[in-house]
């Protein structure tokens, strides 16, 4: 059972799972080729409700999903449903692994960032010399007052 509701693995729901896969022999991921969320994520309907493709394919291949954990891909290919890249896991686990994998959008690898690792640098050689105040940058580059706080105190852009 999953978040309180049946899974049946008839014949029927089976093979209308498998005829929406594609498999890629260069990565072994087995593509979901029907509807998806966003992110990518396959969209499969058991019982007329919907459920992530990828959770229904651990759940028929592997077993049971205990409470509190998430099906994670070792593959970092959202609609993939092969069970072999499939693996259990916490949100915890998953963030670790985003990060090992520097899939993180870090620094300025993240789509959103407004200023680069050299910039910071900047920034904070100025505010800790005593020569600019924080408003003053933030007003000069377009950033909140509380985003170069944020900087100087290293609660963003830990990692320079």
């Amino acid at each position: 059972m999953t978040l309180g509701l049946i899974v049946m693995f008839d014949e029927v729901t089976i093979s209308r799972f498998l005829d929406k896969i594609e498999i890629d022999d260069n990565t072994g991921c087995w593509n979901w080729t029907a509807s998806k969320w966003g992110k990518g994520y396959g969209q499969f309907s058991v019982n007329g409700h919907p459920m992530s493709a990828h959770r229904f394919s651990y759940l028929y291949f592997i077993g049971e999903i205990p409470e509190g954990l998430d099906v994670l891909h070792s593959c970092d290919n959202p609609g993939c449903v092969n069970p072999e890249h499939l693996w259990l896991g916490t949100n915890e686990d998953n963030i670790a692994d985003k990060v090992a994998k520097a899939r993180s959008g870090v620094g300025s690898d993240n789509p959103n960032a407004k200023i680069t690792a050299e910039t910071v640098l900047v920034i904070r050689e100025l505010v800790g010399s005593g020569q600019v105040k924080q408003s003053e940058i933030a007003d000069q580059l377009g950033l909140s007052r509380q985003g170069v706080s944020d900087i100087v105190n290293r609660k963003v852009w830990r990692h320079i």
